[in-house]
C-alpha cells in the first residue's frame, strides 16, 4: 500500500474508490482489535493490495510475528497500532477528513459522536502518528548532527571556525552554498526590510530565489546568559516550520540555519528563508468572502496548532500571508511547543481573540 502511496497510484483514484479503501482498512483494523489481537507493527507497508488498486479484490495484512493475542485489547495498545498507521500515512496528501472517515468505521460511529465520547483515544493516538513522524525528521534537520547519510538525505551541514548550518541540499546546490559561507556580506548587498535590536531583515535576490535573510543578535549580556538554557531564535524557528509543515500547516520556506559560537554558548544565528507570495494579513483589503474565510483558516490553524501542542508566539496580522486562498504562517522564532494544556489553551484562545 506504501509503495503506491508513492508512485500517487492511491491518490489518483476517484474519490469513492478512495473512500472504500479507506473503509476497508478501518474495517480490518476494528475487526482485528475487536478479535483481541493488536499488530504491534501496523503501518501501510503490512497491507498488501491489487497493485492495480482494484478496490473489490482483497487486502491482506502480513507480519503477523509480533502480534499479541488477548480477549480484548487495552485501549493504549489499540492507540500504539491506530497511531503507527496514521504515522505510516503521513506525507502522502491524504486529507483530515480522510482521517475522521477511517475513525467513523473504525469506531463504528458518527464523527460527531467519536469527538465527543473518544476524544481521549483520539488525541493519544494522533499524539503518536506525530511524534513517530517527527522523532527521525528532528534528527535530520539537527545542526549539530555531522554523521548524516550525505546521499540520502534532504539536508546538508557543516562546520567552521566558531560557527555551523545547515540547509536544505536542493536550495545549497542552487546558489545558498555561497550566502552561507558569509551571510554579513550578502546582507549588506541587500535590501533592509526591518533594523531593530535584536534582529535584522534583509531580502535578497539571487539567481535563482528571492531570499530573507533574519539576523538574531544578542541584545545584552542578560540575553547573552539566556542562551546557556535555550535555543537560538533561528534554530526555533527551523524546527517549528517542519512541526507546522507535519501538521498540515503551510509556513514560509525555510532554507537554511547558521549559528556562531563562542567556548560558552551560542551567539547570532541567521535564519534564510524562501521570499513569500501573497499579500500580508494585515495590508490586505478586507472583502465580504474574506470576512468569513479568514476566521475560518484561524480556525483551523488553532485547531492544528492543538494538535502537535504549539503556540505561535507573536500572532499578529503582519506575521500572516494569504496566497491563493491559503493562510501562510510566517515569523516563527517564538513558536514553541507547550506541554501544559491550559497555557496552551490560553495561549491559543489569544490568536481566537486576535482575529
Amino acid at each position: 500500500m506504501k509503495r503506491l502511496l508513492r508512485r500517487k497510484k492511491f491518490q489518483k483514484l476517484s474519490f469513492s474508490k478512495k473512500r472504500e479503501f479507506i473503509e476497508k482498512i478501518a474495517l480490518i483494523s476494528r475487526n482485528l482489535h475487536n478479535s483481541g489481537i493488536n499488530h504491534r507493527d501496523y503501518y501501510l507497508c503490512h497491507f498488501h493490495v491489487d497493485k492495480d488498486m482494484d478496490v473489490n479484490k482483497s487486502i491482506y495484512l502480513i507480519d503477523l510475528h509480533r502480534a499479541q493475542l488477548r480477549s480484548s485489547v487495552p485501549a493504549r495498545w489499540a492507540s500504539k497500532d491506530i497511531g503507527g498507521l496514521i504515522h505510516s500515512a503521513m506525507g502522502f496528501d491524504l486529507s483530515e477528513k480522510d482521517f475522521y472517515r477511517f475513525m467513523r468505521t473504525y469506531l463504528e460511529c458518527s464523527i460527531k459522536e467519536s469527538l465527543q465520547a473518544h476524544s481521549a483515544f483520539l488525541k493519544t493516538t494522533r499524539n503518536r502518528a506525530f511524534r513517530m513522524f517527527m522523532n527521525p525528521l528532528l534528527k535530520e534537520i539537527n545542526i549539530k548532527d555531522e554523521e548524516r547519510e550525505s546521499s540520502n538525505s534532504d539536508y546538508i551541514t557543516g562546520k567552521g571556525e566558531g560557527r555551523r548550518w545547515i540547509a536544505k541540499k536542493q536550495f545549497f546546490n542552487e546558489g545558498l552554498s555561497e550566502v552561507i559561507s558569509n551571510p554579513d556580506k550578502f546582507m549588506s548587498k541587500g535590501e533592509e526590510v526591518k533594523f531593530e535590536a535584536g534582529n535584522h531583515v534583509v531580502g535578497l535576490d539571487l539567481a535563482n530565489h528571492s531570499i530573507f535573510i533574519k539576523k538574531f543578535q544578542i541584545k545584552g549580556v542578560f540575553h547573552y546568559l539566556r542562551k546557556f538554557f535555550s535555543p537560538t531564535r533561528a534554530i526555533t524557528a527551523w524546527k517549528a516550520t517542519h512541526w507546522l509543515n507535519a501538521a498540515g500547516i503551510k509556513t514560509i520556506n525555510a532554507l537554511a540555519v547558521i549559528e556562531t559560537y563562542d567556548s560558552f554558548t551560542t551567539r547570532e544565528s541567521y535564519l534564510i528563508t524562501l521570499k513569500q507570495s501573497g499579500e500580508r494579513l494585515d495590508q490586505m483589503k478586507i472583502t465580504e468572502s474574506l470576512e468569513k474565510l479568514i476566521p475560518n483558516k484561524m480556525g483551523a490553524l488553532i485547531k492544528r496548532l492543538s494538535w502537535i501542542g504549539f503556540n505561535h508566539g507573536d500572532a499578529k496580522g503582519s506575521n500572516f500571508f494569504f496566497d491563493k486562498n491559503s493562510l501562510i504562517v510566517s515569523d516563527l522564532d517564538a513558536c514553541k511547543r507547550r506541554y501544559f494544556q491550559v497555557i496552551l489553551a490560553n495561549k491559543l484562545a489569544r490568536i481566537r481573540k486576535e482575529f
